[in-house]
């Protein structure tokens, strides 16, 4: 079902029964949608090979709720034999007598499907929504010779703006010249009978200045350049300490996981064998106990306790073997889990 999920693409559907008469009108309702504004139409494809062909968007658990059509290859079943020729853009609202309002998108795909499998030459119903832009563009393509195509708008390029077109071309842009970096030495005045005994020049080089002088009968001069201020005392938290854990830090949470299935749907890293001797949680499936009844686990949370064993120093494989019997074990019906969740 990878290739369902991700494209939608029916290869065996089944057929159904039972349709809506077509009638146009606005704030039309069926089969739990209202406010349906277009023509409803009864959609019947004859299964003449083993694709469907069509390749749909939408679902309950996405951004666009209502399942439209986007995109009907030419050899299948839907191409070849929909009666009138579905649209893409059309909207979905029934296969056979499913109702497809509130449903998600892998539930619509495995309601398609499940409805097109059977033997070939069967027949399968869908109930339409044509809205009016639907029947332009259909309109425009049959005129054309293809039904089930429109024809592609080339946008026109836009007319370059008159300030980035250069008056004449034989004007050649000015090119960028990085000016040299200068310098600018400065002299520090000084008492006369310094200035008198001085041989070379004062160099001053930002903020600190050196004096040379290349007299020997004048007084050595020692700068004493003062210790940098040391660092300031930074205030180290503790920490606290739980089942042999020391300097925790982060909130401990208790977090009961129900056994709702066989299960458990967590997978972990970390042990005392390891580099990493913390038991962190890597991964939670959705499809797990762990995801489905533990409010409040989350990936990156480190586990310190399963129901009442501590996982101190325990190895990879030892921790996997406490968590497997807890979850596993007879007449236990909840998992207790500690687990330290860090700071943001």
């Amino acid at each position: 079902m990878g290739a369902l999920q991700k494209y939608a693409w029916f290869s065996e559907p089944t057929a159904v029964g039972g349709g809506v008469g077509s009638g146009s009108s606005e704030g039309l309702s069926h089969g739990g949608y209202t406010d349906l504004h277009g023509e409803i139409l009864t959609v019947t494809v004859s299964k003449v090979c083993k694709k469907l062909g069509i390749a749909i968007d939408g679902g309950a658990n996405t951004k666009q709720e209502a399942i439209i059509i986007r995109e009907i290859p030419p050899d299948g079943s839907a191409a070849k034999t929909a009666t009138p020729p579905l649209r893409i853009g059309q909207q979905i609202l029934q296969v056979e007598n499913t109702s497809l309002y509130g449903l998600r998108h892998k539930e619509t795909v495995m309601a398609i499907k499940a409805a097109f499998e059977g033997p070939i030459n069967k027949t399968l119903t869908f109930v339409i929504l044509n809205t009016q832009e639907d029947n332009d563009d259909t309109d425009g393509a049959q005129e054309q010779g293809h039904p089930h195509e429109t024809p592609p708008v080339i946008p026109t390029p836009p007319d370059p703006l008159p300030h980035l077109v250069p008056e004449t071309a034989s004007e050649p842009a000015p090119e960028f010249q990085q000016q040299p970096t200068r310098v600018q030495l400065r002299k520090k005045k000084r008492p006369p009978e310094i200035e008198q005994r001085m041989r070379e020049k004062v160099v001053t080089a930002g903020l600190d200045e050196f004096i040379a002088v290349a007299s020997s009968d004048l007084p050595s001069r020692h700068f004493h350049t003062p210790p940098p201020p040391p660092p300031p005392a930074s205030s180290q938290e503790t920490g606290v300490s739980f089942g042999g854990y020391a300097n925790l830090r982060g909130e401990i949470l208790t977090i009961p996981v129900t056994k709702v299935n066989k299960k458990l749907g967590m997978a972990i890293d970390g042990g005392a064998n390891t580099k990493q001797v913390a038991i962190t949680i890597r991964q939670i499936t959705p499809d797990g106990s762990a995801a489905v009844s533990g409010m409040g686990l989350k990936v990156g949370q480190q586990i310190l306790q399963v129901n009442s064993r501590s996982l101190h120093g325990l190895s990879h494989s030892e921790v996997v073997s406490v968590i497997k019997s807890a979850f596993e074990g007879i007449n236990k019906t909840t998992i207790t889990f500690i687990v330290l969740d860090p700071p943001e």
